[in-house]
C-alpha cells in the first residue's frame, strides 16, 4: 500500500482558500503517485495555538475545527482517498486534547486518537489533557513514524513536499520499539 507522508509549512492565520488549494494540490500528487492513504502534519492548519487569543481558540477549538474536519471528510469522498488530517486542539466539555482522525475514502470518519504524549510546553503542555484511544497511537502518528523513513531528509529539512512510499510494517515496529522509550 502507498502512503503520502505530507511536510506542510505552518502559518498562523491561513486564509481558508489558500491552505484548502494547497491540501487538494497535495491529494492530487499523492492520487497521481497512486496513494492510499494521505497522511498531514501535527498542528499544519492552525500551528501553534499559543499565537491566538482567547477568543480566537474558542472558535478553533469548536467551530473552525468542525467546518475543517467536514470539509477532509468532503476531500476524501470526492478524490477517493484515505487521509489522516493533521491533530487539531478540540475543545470536549472542560477540557482541551489533542486530536487527529482516520477519514475512509467514503468520507466517514472511522478512527480518532488523542495525543497521549504531550509537549511539556507552551499551550499543550499547560492547557491539553492527556487522551485515550480507539485504534494504535503509532497509526496516527506521522510525527512518530516520519524519522524512521527519513522523510525530513529527504525534503531538506522543513521544505513542504510530499513523500510517497510503499507502506512497509517495519516503519511501524521500529517507531513503536523507539515510542516505548519516551
Amino acid at each position: 500500500m502507498k502512503i503520502a507522508l505530507i511536510q506542510f509549512e505552518t502559518k498562523i492565520r491561513q486564509d481558508f482558500s489558500a491552505i484548502s488549494n494547497w491540501i487538494i494540490d497535495f491529494i492530487k500528487k499523492a492520487k497521481k503517485e497512486n496513494s492510499k492513504l494521505i497522511c498531514f502534519p501535527e498542528d499544519f492548519w492552525f500551528g501553534p495555538l499559543d499565537y491566538y487569543s482567547n477568543k480566537e481558540i474558542k472558535k478553533i477549538t469548536t467551530k473552525f475545527f468542525s467546518q475543517i474536519i467536514n470539509w477532509f471528510c468532503h476531500q476524501a469522498k470526492r478524490c477517493s482517498i484515505n487521509i489522516i488530517p493533521g491533530s487539531f486542539i478540540i475543545k470536549e466539555k472542560n477540557h482541551y486534547f489533542n486530536q487527529t482522525f482516520f477519514i475512509n475514502k467514503n468520507g466517514k470518519i472511522i478512527l480518532t486518537h488523542r495525543k497521549q504524549k504531550l509537549v511539556p510546553f507552551g499551550f499543550e503542555g499547560k492547557k491539553v489533557s492527556s487522551g485515550k484511544n480507539d485504534f494504535d497511537v503509532l497509526a496516527g502518528s506521522t510525527q512518530v513514524c516520519l524519522p524512521f523513513y527519513g522523510c525530513l531528509k529527504n525534503l531538506k529539512q522543513n521544505k513542504e513536499g510530499v513523500i510517497v512510499f510503499d507502506f512497509n510494517k517495519t516503519i511501524i515496529e521500529d517507531a513503536r520499539r523507539a515510542y516505548q522509550l519516551f
